[in-house]
């Protein structure tokens, strides 16, 4: 009998709360992909990468990436399909950011080579 793929909701994760995470750290989060685990790899290297049951991701954030913003950035250079990442800040409560249709848009501008800065 073959294994089944699980179906993962690539803009869901579960609370910070519910993970056996270090407190007083920050974290990032997002739900498995094929590109996810190559981000994961990178943007938290030295850190180790751990799984949450078959659907999503987590590690502590390394001391260079210091915002949000800079998490969602390295994430990006991986990760080309619109998905949610999930961010905590040192003592901070956890945020999920959704892709929007203007970061959607503007991702695709960005890709595709049309948009410059």
């Amino acid at each position: 009998m073959a294994a089944s793929t699980p179906t993962c909701d690539l803009n869901s994760f579960p609370s910070f709360e519910s993970l056996n995470a270090t407190k007083g750290v920050s974290l990032g989060g997002l739900s498995t992909s094929n590109d996810t685990l190559i981000a994961m790899q990178n943007c938290c290297a030295p850190n180790p990468v751990h799984a949450v049951g078959d659907c999503d991701l987590w590690c502590e954030i390394p001391s260079n990436i210091t915002s949000q913003g800079e998490w969602g950035d390295c994430v990006n250079l991986y990760v080309k399909e619109p998905h949610g990442t999930a961010y905590r800040s040192e003592g901070a409560m956890a945020t999920v950011g959704r892709p929007t249709m203007m970061g959607i848009a503007m991702m695709t501008l960005l890709v595709s080579g049309l948009y410059v800065m």
